[in-house]
């Protein structure tokens, strides 16, 4: 039994000092993973009742051009009944709002989904 002991006090004690090392990850890695500049954000405020959010929905998977754009963002998704703190932050009263952030501040907000031309030319 003190076998048994030892073994899990040893492999406890790897363990912890694995996770302080920090699972051995490099700092050039860590560098490499930091200097990448940060995507803006794309947040979409959508309903599953409203139409137009649903036309999006599809053009957004099923549109190849529209797709390559929204590689360029960062894309947060919020249910327009279930997301009310999220709703009063970005003052969000009308399904579909798209809002576009950089470094957390605001550049551009788009009220409804007038076709894909008119949604690429908002995000580009």
């Amino acid at each position: 039994m003190n076998k048994y002991y030892i073994f899990c006090a040893a492999l406890t004690f790897y363990i912890s000092m694995w996770t302080l090392v920090g699972f051995g990850v490099g700092p050039k890695r860590m560098d490499f993973l930091m200097s990448k500049p940060p995507r803006p954000r794309l947040i979409i405020f959508s309903a599953d009742w409203c139409l137009p959010c649903k036309v999006a929905r599809k053009e957004m998977r099923e549109n190849q051009s529209l797709k390559s754009i929204l590689d360029n963002y960062n894309v947060i998704t919020y249910n327009f009944d279930l997301a009310m703190p999220s709703r009063r932050k970005y003052k969000v009263n009308k399904v579909p709002t798209y809002i576009i952030e950089i470094d957390g501040i605001e550049t551009k907000r788009q009220i409804g989904f007038g076709g894909t031309e008119k949604f690429k030319k908002f995000l580009q």
